[in-house]
């Protein structure tokens, strides 16, 4: 039985644009960034979120956090050993010249075969 597409997402990555002290090495990872590039998401306890969820690239650095309604779904996910696959959907540039930040994009794809997971979004019939 081959895999099944479960559910998908599309999200702005958070931690692009307010003020942090990693927030310029971030935009210059951004700006090498390809619509289309694949990505790692990792399920990481913050001490603001239980459930936060990192978004790295594929083989490369940290670029932003998934948003806490996101994280939320996709942290049991990732920590029930669900296939997901995440890439890079659209980076925008700000429209404004003297303000060189750029937002990005994501589609997230979740796959699943286990009972669990059945079981937990469509009730136990």
């Amino acid at each position: 039985m081959g895999k099944r597409l479960f559910k998908t997402y599309s999200t702005e990555v958070k931690g692009l644009l307010h003020k942090s002290p990693d927030i310029k090495e971030r935009q210059k990872i951004l700006e090498k960034c390809r619509i289309g590039e694949k990505l790692k998401l990792i399920h990481s306890h913050s001490l603001h979120n239980a459930d936060a969820i990192k978004v790295y690239r594929y083989n490369g650095p940290q670029i932003g956090w998934l948003s806490g309604d996101i994280a939320e779904e996709i942290a049991p996910i990732i920590d029930n050993s669900e296939e997901i696959q995440a890439q890079i959907l659209k980076i925008t540039k700000s429209k404004f010249p003297f303000r060189k930040k750029y937002s990005c994009t994501v589609m997230i794809a979740v796959y699943s075969l286990k009972k669990y997971f059945l079981e937990e979004y469509h009730g136990n019939n």
